[in-house]
């Protein structure tokens, strides 16, 4: 009795069980850590999928200057993401590429417009917990990402010389005047409300020009044919192209005393900041202030030969080696991490229906374009079209810059 009572007080053999124990929830844990690593390693793959595909489908915004359709959008973004690989449920092959996937892009004008939505899902095999019969032997993954392409209408870093839109120059039946004549030219008109332009219901003289040439008379306004994105310049047209942006030679000026320089204050001043170091300090810096479609700026009088040259020379010195490659239609040899080269800058182009005159005039902004300037030549500035993602105010719905400034960005 006395053995049996000792028996039952000792505690030999009770480490045993305490091992025994942990043991199991030790490798419990193992196995529960094993396959849940793998659902995540699962997840940031099909995350990664998701992201290049919504990004890839939101840039087809940027194209062009007129919106994408919305099946080519989401086909493209499902063909991106389908790129990507991730685990399966096959023992054999399990990585293969991702093939669930859905894409929603937002064509219609709105708040959402240009954001292209990504889902991707997969079906993951499992090494261990499928062995019990309580736990699935698969695990079913999924990621989600939405990226959003917006055109920039506003923008900071602006050069002060602006252009005139593309317009169709070439005239009218009965017009011979017209045709490429490099000047917008249109019927006389009142205008009322002083916005520079004919609108409907305001007076015009039939059958005379603005500059006093007799044509037909219709009972209709006639003009030349202008639309930013018809006629005007775009991205997917232009991208590339060489052009003048300030001429020198007075025969090149668009009116007598107009070479295209625009009068760009570095603060606030409204009402201008004339001169030539106001004028070379905006081509050689950053201007502060932000410019956009339906600003208005004032024009620089003056040829300017000297303070051109000198803001060209020291903008190109910031930033000598970088170069126009026309194979990847992008600047390369910069100095410069992305768009970020001060040789790449921002030129408004104005509406080509509110005519130059000599003097110092009010012009309405069209659209911002970005370019390239290139190595001074002569006593023009010249400077390449070019795209650049640059951060800045985007577009309103429903209106759009042409594609030469864009932000893209995942919003979720």
């Amino acid at each position: 009795m006395r053995r049996m009572r000792l028996l039952r007080r000792g505690d030999s053999g009770s480490v045993l069980i305490f091992v025994a124990v942990a043991i199991f929830v030790l490798a419990a844990m193992a196995i529960l850590a094993v396959d849940i690593s793998k659902l995540l390693v699962t997840r940031a793959q099909l995350q990664n999928a998701a992201d290049a595909g919504a990004l890839a489908g939101a840039e087809l915004f940027m194209e062009s200057g007129v919106t994408p359709v919305k099946s080519e959008v989401e086909q493209h973004a499902r063909d991106v993401a389908a790129l990507n690989q991730a685990f399966n449920e096959t023992y054999d092959t399990p990585m293969s590429p991702v093939s669930d996937i859905d894409a929603v892009a937002v064509t219609d004008a709105g708040e959402d417009y240009g954001t292209v939505t990504v889902t991707t899902r997969s079906v993951v095999s499992q090494y261990f917990t499928g062995v019990l019969p309580a736990l699935a032997r698969v695990g079913r993954v999924g990621a989600v990402a939405a990226a959003r392409a917006g055109e920039v209408c506003k923008v900071q870093c602006l050069k002060p010389w602006s252009i005139p839109d593309r317009w169709d120059d070439g005239g009218q039946p009965g017009w011979p005047a017209w045709k490429d004549n490099e000047h917008w030219d249109a019927e006389g008109f009142t205008d009322l409300n002083e916005n520079g332009v004919w609108d409907e219901n305001e007076p015009f003289t039939d059958g005379v020009d603005l500059n006093r040439n007799s044509g037909p008379k219709n009972g209709q306004y006639t003009s030349e044919f202008y639309h930013p994105l018809l006629t005007g310049y775009i991205a997917a047209k232009d991208l590339g192209d060489l052009m003048r942006f300030k001429v020198a030679d007075p025969n090149d000026a668009s009116e007598p005393g107009q070479f295209y320089p625009i009068d760009l204050c570095q603060g606030e001043d409204a009402k201008g900041c004339p001169g030539a170091d106001n004028y070379r300090w905006n081509i050689a810096n950053c201007n502060p202030n932000f410019y956009g479609p339906t600003d208005w700026v004032k024009t620089e009088n003056g040829n300017m030969i000297g303070p051109t040259g000198q803001g060209l020379r020291e903008l190109i010195a910031q930033d000598p080696t970088a170069y126009w490659d026309e194979g990847c239609q992008c600047v390369l040899g910069s100095k410069f991490s992305g768009s970020s080269s001060p040789r790449i800058g921002f030129i408004p182009l104005h509406d080509p229906r509110i005519p130059l005159n000599s003097g110092k005039m009010s012009i309405q902004i069209v659209k911002i374009i970005a370019v390239f300037f290139e190595q001074v030549e002569g006593r023009d500035v010249m400077a390449r079209f070019i795209r650049v993602q640059a951060p800045g105010e985007q577009c309103p719905p429903g209106q759009q810059g042409a594609g030469y400034v864009f932000n893209l960005s995942l919003i979720r």
